[in-house]
This record gives structure tokens, C-alpha cells and sequence, in this order.
């Protein structure tokens, strides 16, 4: 008898599926809404949610449009292409995806003089360690 190969199916999830739920996250977050709150406009559990931001489960074209609605954004700002996001790219999502590294941008975006903006940005990587470059 034959062995019998692995293949995974047309409905498992892949890497795509990942990237998608990480954009997913860092939209949800950058618009201040809750797992819960989104999974109440989807009308599914913040664990749904869950699986979607982890690409545990794949996303739907109906739920995504859903979805995007939700977040005020368009479809295709999900648009993925099939691929996983780059290391670079997951670097800038785990960032804006933390509430406060959000709150400490749109603060110091909204302060005008760039002189004082450039001061606090100083003051931030001296008390961090970090060297400006």
C-alpha cells in the first residue's frame, strides 16, 4: 500500500491567512476598538476574532467586508496578496498594535514645533538608551 502525503487543503490557513489577521490587528487597535467590540459588530465571540487576527481561521470575502466596515477602512486596505508580511513589516505592526507606542505618536504628531518635537523625541532615546541617528 502506498503512503499517503500530506497536503493541506484549499481550507486550511496558511501564511496569508496570518498576514491578514495581523493587519486586521493593528487596524483594530490603531482604531482604539476592543476584540470584544468588533466581535459585537460581527456578531461573533472576541475568541472569533481572536482566530482571525492569528489566521487560525480564514477570513471570508463577506466577513472581511464586514470587517472592514467596522474599522472604517476600505477592503482593500487588507489586500494582502497571499504573502506573509516581512520582518521589517511585523517590527512596525507589533509596534502600532501596542496602545501605548499609539498614544505616544499621535501626542507627539500633534505638537507642531518640530524644534520641541525633535527635544522630546531626544529626551525618549536618552532615558531608553537609545542613540538617535
Amino acid at each position: 500500500m502506498a503512503a499517503k502525503t500530506k497536503t493541506r487543503t484549499p481550507r486550511a490557513s496558511g501564511p496569508g491567512d496570518t498576514a491578514l489577521g495581523e493587519k486586521i490587528r493593528t487596524r483594530r487597535v490603531a482604531a482604539g476598538i476592543s476584540q470584544d467590540e468588533l466581535g459585537n459588530a460581527l456578531g461573533v465571540s472576541f475568541q472569533q476574532v481572536q482566530k482571525y487576527e492569528k489566521g487560525v481561521n480564514r477570513v471570508s470575502a463577506v466577513r472581511l467586508q464586514q470587517i472592514a466596515d467596522a474599522l472604517g477602512e476600505s477592503v482593500s486596505y487588507f489586500q494582502t496578496d497571499g504573502q506573509a508580511v516581512s520582518k521589517g513589516g511585523r517590527e512596525l505592526q507589533k509596534l502600532m498594535t501596542d496602545p501605548l507606542n499609539l498614544r505616544i505618536c499621535r501626542a507627539l504628531s500633534a505638537i507642531e514645533d518640530q524644534a520641541m518635537r525633535f527635544q522630546f523625541v531626544r529626551l525618549l532615546e536618552s532615558v531608553s538608551g537609545i542613540n538617535g541617528e
